[in-house]
């Protein structure tokens, strides 16, 4: 076998392995109790998405959880139809996203210097790392959650960097943006 020689042609041997991981994952998911009948947060996502496809957005109730995550269930349902395997499919793809930011995160922080094989390791460790795999194939906003952090973590660095008014908007709406999934990321804003 001939020997990975960048740190890129290892991330895509990381991001094909994960892929096959996670296209066996679904697979096996899907004949499970886990899909088809959602407990818990999961009952209460899909029930709330179910109502804003129904055209019943719910006004007049208090929202004691995070509205992004609904909405965007509502969106893959209005798409792909109520309940179903593709709101799995798609947070699967986004845990293997999750693998690359993880990746981009680690070369971009070790960007003066350090080993170049750093981002490889980091990344390798979160691709095996069981939980994002089993969260992602459930009726969860943990993928979500774990990509938008990712994300304001890339912009912070971007930010921090550039220093410029546009980058520091760019991080605070994203910032806003996953308050709507968790309010206690707003406490960044305040940083």
């Amino acid at each position: 076998m001939k020997r990975l020689s960048t740190p890129g042609a290892a991330l895509t041997l990381i991001l094909f392995f994960s892929a096959i991981v996670r296209v066996f994952f679904f697979q096996q998911l899907a004949a499970t109790d886990l899909v088809s009948v959602p407990i818990l947060d999961s009952q209460s996502y899909h029930d709330w998405a179910a109502q804003l496809v129904s055209g019943n957005p719910g006004w007049g109730e208090t929202y004691w959880m995070g509205p992004l995550y609904p909405h965007l269930l509502a969106l893959v349902y209005l798409l792909f139809g109520v309940g179903g395997m593709a709101i799995s499919a798609l947070q699967l793809l986004l845990s293997i996203v999750n693998i690359a930011l993880v990746f981009s995160l680690a070369r971009d922080f070790q960007a003066q210097g350090g080993n170049r094989w750093t981002p490889v390791l980091a990344a390798t460790i979160f691709a095996l790392y069981g939980a994002p795999v089993f969260y992602a194939g459930l009726i969860l906003m943990a993928t979500v959650v774990t990509t938008l952090y990712l994300l304001i973590a890339r912009q912070a660095l971007v930010a921090w960097r550039k220093n410029s008014t546009s980058s520091w908007v760019w991080l605070g709406l994203m910032v806003g943006i996953a308050g709507l999934a968790r309010g206690n990321v707003l406490l960044l804003l305040a940083t």
